[in-house]
């Protein structure tokens, strides 16, 4: 929701000139994409780390959709996402973060274009 498409997708991302707001009726998915979501395990340091390695990816997390609902889902059940997150810009600052770990719902591949649910 905070940056056009193109961003989010590394074959198209250029800068921070593709951030910008996006309107709820540019949502291609509503009830496939999150706008928010409740992990329980991305709190924990030490969780995280075990969570991160490859394979694991079935803890259970829950997200709010644009269109209104909530959904339980797993991680692995959730839609791809762009693992270089917010990008490498340091005009970014402190949001230049999330980098080869993804928290559920976020970083979602093509942004509002994608889904996050199935």
């Amino acid at each position: 929701m905070i940056a056009a498409p193109d961003y989010w997708d590394q074959s198209t991302r250029e800068g921070i000139h593709q951030l910008r707001p996006n309107w709820v009726s540019s949502v291609r998915y509503p009830g496939s994409k999150a706008l928010l979501s409740f992990d329980p395990w991305r709190w924990s340091w030490p969780a995280r780390q075990v969570l991160t390695r490859e394979g694991v990816v079935d803890r259970t997390t829950l997200i709010a959709t644009v269109s209104g609902g909530v959904d339980r889902t797993t991680v692995g059940e959730l839609g791809e996402t762009i693992q270089t997150g917010d990008g490498h810009d340091p005009a970014l600052g402190f949001v230049s973060h999330r980098q080869g770990w993804t928290p559920s719902g976020m970083h979602t591949l093509r942004g509002v274009e994608g889904r996050d649910l199935p």
